[in-house]
């Protein structure tokens, strides 16, 4: 537990506010956001929309493994041929494409933080040695 795991309430080791799920988290993230996917859509899984994966609302083989304390999290796509690092939101269009793997986002944070550029929106913030993310100007 910490200040870069769920509930910790300190700075977050991710951009955009994400804080770790722990193995409990993700399993109660996944469980929830599937159950709800299947009561909405009457358990119809489009396994055929690979060119519309934004509009897709939940998919069950998309792992959460980062939360923020709005609900949103960061996703793998375990579908075949997909396993980008994607965005749900939960009110809001997805993102399922952020990084092509778990690889190149840590790489990406990495270079960010090395050379204090942005990931999108936002900035990395390295203060008494902890690392955050700020809302980039």
């Amino acid at each position: 537990s910490g200040p870069f795991w769920e509930g910790g309430g300190g700075p977050c080791l991710l951009p955009g506010g994400h804080a770790l799920l722990s193995v409990d988290g993700i399993a109660h993230t996944h469980e929830m956001l599937t159950r709800i996917h299947r009561a909405l859509d009457d358990g119809v899984v489009d396994d055929d929309a690979a060119e519309n994966a934004e509009f897709i609302w939940w998919h069950p083989l998309w792992v959460p493994f980062a939360e923020r304390n709005t609900g949103d999290s960061l996703f793998d796509d375990r579908r075949p041929g997909w396993g980008a690092i994607g965005e749900y939101w939960h009110d809001d269009a997805n993102t399922p494409d952020l990084w092509p793997s778990l690889a190149a986002m840590i790489a990406d944070i990495t270079d960010a933080v090395e050379m204090s550029r942005n990931i999108r929106y936002y900035r990395p913030r390295v203060e008494a040695g902890v690392l955050g993310w700020e809302i980039a100007p």
